[in-house]
């Protein structure tokens, strides 16, 4: 029986690379495939080189957790390893990498973008699953069990997908496990005896009726079958809503496959977009707005360790009914110019309590549904979700250009102090950088403008879905998210967003974060349609005379134009009411109490658009993923055809061979590599009788193999002559015919896994047990030679 069981265990692999291939539609881009079936090959080489070895049962599952275990470490958290195993360092960078995972799949309507934290932890678990697969199908020979996990595996993303999976997924998941079911049905019966049993008083009862023909129909009806009913069956049965993994991926439909309501996620984390990919309407609306604005969920000024914190507000909380009391917008002075305009919201699918309306709204018409004003952010709160709906809003600032400023608010009205936090952890970085974009404005709008444009300029920043890798600070701490972003100037809008807010704190502005959705996509009849992907985030400041204001720090390739106010500085004024001249502005002044700071890592005034260059890396670590641990496995599995190599040299070399010996003994160790060792004590003559009848070499072959024989008993029996004796080329001929007509199984275990090999590694170990046991040895017989003489001496003292 072969014990490698190679073609069990790549089946496994390929129906767990196939039970994966439905995450294809929760992940965009697929980068994470290549790793993960790297992986997943490793665990099944890893599985045939343990059994190969005489490993049994849950030792090979011990061995592929922990090799596969350091492989993962190595590739994915390679940063900081001592000696090449993991340190507290190591766990930490994994905790980071599977919160910024979970953070992604909560705030993400598949598909999801690839980060790297999502190709790590993907990667790791399809491993993981790998290991157990391979045990339960391979090691232990229980494909039907085995399918249960490969099912778990397909239901994560059935599941999740926000919609309904193609057929092909299913069915080529139950044909590989069919496969792997056939595959060991057809192992059982190779095992069976070969000779027919007959009973010894035939009777009807012991009759084969339906003969193996007939059985081999059954199965093949049943299976037919049970894939069809497993189709069908669904698309009359009842559904249960939907509970995703997390509360992530594919909320945006419901159970039955029509499309449902959508949940606005609102708890922004600054490690995932808080916009998905998702192209499943939201809203659909009209206006009369020749520019629409943004249209805003609501907003929150909580920021605690990289998370937004959303503010929990209910229609319980807020005066709601049909025609609340609308009061005017908290700051905003009267003769500020502004226009009126209306929404007409023909489908809304966003969940309550909140309600998706540019800001700020002064009137509305929710068809008989009771809604109310949050008096902190003036977002639209609903008693439930009206299906569509009228709203009317303001478009503010027009006449900007033509206002003077005053240097400072003389009243910070419906500001919390929360509104002018700073995140502990970058507020160092945040202050520079604040003080050095602001430059010589005085005014709260000017300011805000600098830092706005700052922001958003494509020769600074880029914008990306993608995050730039984590980066470290001198003392080897990984950066803050906020001061990571100001660093690597690579992010998308709730970046931008926070940086500006964060700066903005740090002039005395007081902001906050506003989320929402972009305009959407007008489709030429003036109708807007606005998709899970137009999710958006940006700042709010607190302006004098304007209020809370929109900016729009993200840039335009994501956002579009900025608002009127926004688009370039206004004129400035001393508190005495005079124009303020650019002679007359004052140096850049440090917030009182703030702490120093080394910023010699920084930019300098005159360059801020280029990060600190990552530190060079040996040329290893710039290899991907995917070659590093093929050429891992490709080492591995050359250690014991290696030491095999050796072993056979050796032999040839052995002190008093020479000639034929030399090569018969290499000829020898080859030999028992396929299974036919040399019987020991046999002559020549009665080894080619032997090894005829064992090996059933061809007629070339075996005249080979007594030409090799006999040249042999001439080397050992008869007298020297001056023409030296050669085996070689007979050898070679036998070696090949013997490979020829072996099974691959066997070939590839030779190739792989031969004994001469593994006998060699043996010799190794046990020599290299004495060596470490020497010194010991020695302690205990110098302890025993002591105890022996301190014993002599004694009785030679002792009286008589």
């Amino acid at each position: 029986m072969n014990r490698v069981r190679a073609s069990d265990g790549l089946l496994a692999a390929l129906a767990l690379a196939v039970a994966s291939w439905p995450l294809t539609t929760l992940l965009q881009p697929s980068t994470w495939i290549q790793p993960a079936l790297l992986l997943v090959l490793l665990v099944a080489v890893l599985g045939m080189l343990g059994r190969a070895a005489g490993l049994r049962g849950v030792a090979v599952l011990v061995a592929q957790l922990v090799l596969t275990g350091f492989t993962v470490i190595w590739v994915f958290l390679g940063g900081h390893l001592w000696y090449g195993l993991p340190t507290d360092q190591t766990l930490d960078d994994a905790r980071v990498l599977v919160e910024e995972t979970v953070t992604t799949v909560t705030n993400f309507a598949a598909p999801a973008p690839t980060s790297p934290a999502i190709i790590f932890v993907v990667a790791a678990s399809l491993a993981l699953i790998a290991t157990v697969v391979d045990y339960l199908a391979v090691t232990r020979r229980a494909p039907a069990v085995a399918g249960l996990v490969l099912l778990a595996v397909f239901l994560v993303s059935a599941a999740n997908s926000g919609s309904s999976l193609n057929p092909v997924y299913f069915l080529a998941l139950a044909c590989m496990w069919l496969l792997l079911l056939a595959r060991q049905g057809s192992s059982v019966l190779r095992r069976w005896s070969s000779t027919d049993a007959t009973p010894a008083t035939p009777t009807r009862d012991l009759d084969d009726v339906r003969g193996i023909a007939g059985h081999a129909s059954v199965a093949r009806a049943l299976g037919v079958s049970t894939l069809v009913l497993a189709i069908a069956l669904p698309t009359v049965l009842p559904h249960l809503p939907p509970h995703y993994f997390a509360d992530g991926l594919g909320r945006s439909v419901s159970g039955s496959g029509g499309t449902g309501t959508v949940g606005f996620t609102q708890t922004l984390d600054l490690t995932a977009d808080l916009a998905s990919r998702d192209t499943t309407p939201v809203i659909t609306y009209r206006t009369n707005d020749p520019t629409p604005p943004p249209l805003r969920v609501s907003t929150t000024s909580h920021y605690d360790d990289g998370r937004w914190l959303p503010e929990q507000v209910s229609p319980k909380q807020v005066a709601t009914s049909n025609s609340p009391k609308i009061t005017a917008p908290v700051g905003l002075q009267h003769d500020v110019g502004r226009k009126r305009y209306r929404i007409k919201v023909q489908t809304n699918r966003l969940n309550a309590p909140r309600l998706a309306a540019p800001s700020p709204v002064v009137g509305a018409d929710l068809d008989g549904v009771d809604w109310g004003i949050d008096p902190d952010d003036r977002s639209v709160i609903v008693s439930r979700r009206p299906g569509h709906y009228q709203a009317t809003f303001l478009e503010i600032g027009r006449d900007v250009e033509a206002r003077t400023f005053a240097v400072s608010p003389t009243k910070l009205a419906g500001v919390a102090p929360e509104d002018l936090a700073l995140d502990p952890h970058s507020a160092d970085l945040v202050r520079t950088l604040a003080n050095r974009v602001s430059g010589s404005a005085r005014t709260p709008l000017g300011k805000a403008i600098r830092i706005q444009d700052w922001l958003r300029d494509p020769t600074r920043f880029s914008y990306s879905l993608t995050l730039a890798p984590p980066r470290r600070d001198a003392d080897g701490n990984r950066l803050d998210p906020i001061s990571h972003f100001l660093v690597t100037k690579q992010g998308y809008c709730t970046q931008f967003a926070t940086a500006m807010v964060m700066m903005a704190r740090a002039e005395g502005i007081p902001a906050r974060m506003a989320v929402g959705f972009l305009p959407g996509v007008e489709d030429g009849n003036d109708l807007y349609t606005v998709t899970q992907s137009n999710a958006h985030a940006w700042p709010e400041l607190y302006v004098p005379d304007l209020g809370w204001a929109r900016f729009e720090p993200t840039p335009a390739v994501r956002s579009g134009e900025p608002p009127v106010y926004a688009e370039q500085a206004p004129a400035e004024a001393t508190p005495g009411g005079r124009p303020l001249n650019q002679s007359e502005a004052a140096p850049p002044v440090v917030q009182p109490g703030a702490p120093k700071r080394d910023i010699t890592s920084l930019p300098n005034d005159t360059d801020t658009t280029t990060a600190p260059a990552p530190s060079a890396s040996p040329w290893w670590d710039r290899l991907p993923y995917g070659v590093g641990v093929l050429v891992l496995a490709i080492l591995a599995g050359l250690v014991v055809p290696l030491a095999g190599r050796y072993r056979r040299r050796h032999l040839a070399r052995f002190p008093g061979r020479d000639g034929v010996e030399a090569q018969w003994a290499a000829f020898s160790s080859r030999m028992s590599d396929f299974g036919f060792a040399e019987p020991r004590g046999r002559t020549p003559r009665q080894l080619q009788r032997h090894y005829q009848q064992h090996t059933g070499l061809d007629k070339e072959s075996a005249a080979a193999m007594g030409r090799v024989l006999q040249t042999l008993e001439q080397s050992r029996y008869a007298v020297p002559t001056a023409q030296p004796l050669s085996i070689g080329s007979d050898t070679k001929q036998v070696l090949r015919d013997v490979t020829r007509t072996r099974s691959w199984s066997t070939r590839l275990e030779v190739m792989l896994w031969p004994g001469s090999g593994r006998e060699q590694l043996r010799i190794w170990a046990r020599a290299a047990a004495e060596l470490l046991a020497r010194p010991g040895q020695e302690l205990g017989d110098r302890v025993d030679s002591w105890t022996t003489r301190r014993r002599r001496r004694s009785a030679r003292t002792r009286p008589q």
